[in-house]
């Protein structure tokens, strides 16, 4: 029997893009069999589909530093096909589970279903010109789901998934042999640059929830510890107990009952009950995220994951 077992204090946050929003997510999609990585415990989202899947032949223009340069017609680059796809997101352990629509801002890496990623913001993200991007997100499709003005959703996926590329990885698709690709392309760069030729525009809100500290151990002779402090921007949160008493009060006289709704700025505290493998108490909720809004490899084993692909 442990003495002192460890308090494991997840503070999870499912990011739910309501209606058909969409956001930013690293890495290039591969549309292999997929990957069965558990997730961590800062999961917040896991690959769960690859729509509308095709394809862009172009190359890097390393040379273009400044997001205002007008779209090439040709390129000096090496060519290379790459895929594109809408790629879906989600988060299977939430109690409300909604498809998050994203599009890739790294080309260097690719990615597929199963790998897991976590909310981040834009320094974490450490990718040029996401206001651009934001732009783009806002504007075409799936948001407006008519532009731009193509046939089919993968044609639409495909010239936004270009864009896109053009801003964070220089992409350039040319215009011989792919006229219909690259004007498609280019129409959404120039429209993005004319946007934004008066400054950038800030990040979206990041939704957080944080518990302080998010760790602790509770000695098995029933002593009553904490405080564990709730906080973040969003307003309330669902807590789920494991092998513990939990109270909203020091002298454990106010219970919280797995379950219950525990407010932002709420304190807590813990008294040890059971053997179980993992005691601890985790604090859930789901929000709306702004599109803009970047999710990141959410661990190490993850990125390994990506780059099996």
């Amino acid at each position: 029997m442990r003495t002192t077992p460890t308090v494991l204090a997840a503070a999870l946050i499912a990011a739910i893009l309501v209606g058909t929003g969409a956001g930013p997510a690293l890495a290039e999609p591969g549309l292999g069999p997929g990957v069965g990585d558990p997730p961590q415990p800062s999961t917040e989202a896991t690959i769960v589909a690859m729509r509308h899947q095709g394809g862009l032949y172009g190359a890097q223009e390393t040379a273009i530093t400044d997001p205002q340069t007008p779209y090439p017609t040709t390129i000096t680059g090496s060519g290379r096909t790459v895929e594109t796809a809408q790629i879906v997101l989600n988060d299977p352990e939430s109690s409300s589970p909604g498809d998050i629509l994203t599009y890739c801002i790294d080309l260097a890496t690719e990615t597929e279903i199963g790998v897991h990623y976590e909310l981040g913001d834009w320094t974490s993200a450490n990718v040029p010109n996401l206001d651009y991007v934001t732009y783009i997100l806002n504007n075409y499709y799936p948001v407006v789901s008519g532009m731009p003005a193509l046939s089919t959703d993968a044609e639409k996926v495909a010239a936004v998934q270009g864009a896109i590329w053009y801003f964070t990885d220089q992409f350039v698709v040319p215009q011989f042999g792919y006229p219909a690709q690259h004007a498609a392309i280019r129409d959404i760069v120039q429209a993005t640059q004319t946007a934004l030729a008066g400054g950038s525009t800030p990040a979206p809100p990041l939704p957080t929830l944080t518990i302080t500290p998010d760790s602790g151990t509770v000695p098995t002779t029933g002593d009553i510890v904490g405080p564990f402090a709730v906080g973040g921007s969003v307003s309330s949160s669902t807590i789920s107990i494991r092998g513990l008493d939990m109270f909203s009060d020091a002298a454990g006289t106010a219970p919280v009952a797995g379950g219950a709704a525990v407010a932002q700025g709420s304190s807590l505290w813990a008294r040890y009950v059971s053997t179980a493998a993992d005691e601890g108490f985790t604090l859930e909720t789901s929000q709306t995220v702004e599109a803009g809004n970047v999710f990141l490899y959410d661990g190490e084993t993850l990125a390994e994951a990506a780059r099996r692909s």
